[in-house]
């Protein structure tokens, strides 16, 4: 079983450790650490005594139990549990694409906020145009060209007015 064993001295080394522990089943090494917390050094370790029952017993007996003047904290290793960091999914520049109902509606009524909606609208079309492929980032060859985004329009426009014009057909015959 692994054990942990807190609030050491300065000056503890492993065989300390080893005879504390003597007498409570077989010690297999230990290893000290030396951290710094809030500007001092906190002093643990941690070792493993086999059987189990002869662990527990340590543990029971020893907590508490001062070694080099100081009274030492002796308890059961847990793992610490890992937790999932928490994902807020309503944060971050694209929380409209995820959730639709969050975009702002564009306000007709007065003149300057449409101008701005339209100056948003433009940013955000300039965005999706940068997330295209180095491909489709070709700029259009000449200036009468219209650009990517128009053109995708125009197209999707004429494709659903040559169904309209198909089904329209199918109809009469």
């Amino acid at each position: 079983m692994q054990i942990f064993v807190g609030n050491l001295p300065d000056s503890i080394t492993g065989d300390d450790l080893r005879r504390f522990f003597r007498g409570y089943g077989r010690c297999s090494g230990f290893l000290i650490i030396n951290k710094l917390v809030e500007g001092r050094i906190n002093h643990c370790a941690y070792g493993v005594i086999e059987p189990d029952p002869e662990a527990r017993r340590a543990i029971r007996e020893l907590h508490q139990r001062e070694l080099k003047g100081r009274p030492v904290e002796v308890t059961e290793h847990t793992e610490p549990e890992r937790r999932r960091p928490r994902r807020m999914p309503w944060r971050g520049p694209d929380r409209r694409r995820r959730r639709p109902w969050l975009a702002q509606p564009l306000i007709v009524d007065d003149r300057r906020k449409t101008e701005r909606r339209s100056e948003e609208r433009r940013e955000q079309e300039r965005r999706a145009v940068d997330r295209r492929s180095p491909v489709q980032r070709q700029p259009p060859s000449s200036a009468g060209e219209t650009p990517f985004i128009e053109q995708r329009v125009a197209q999707r426009r004429v494709a659903e007015r040559r169904r309209g014009e198909r089904r329209r057909q199918e109809r009469r015959s």
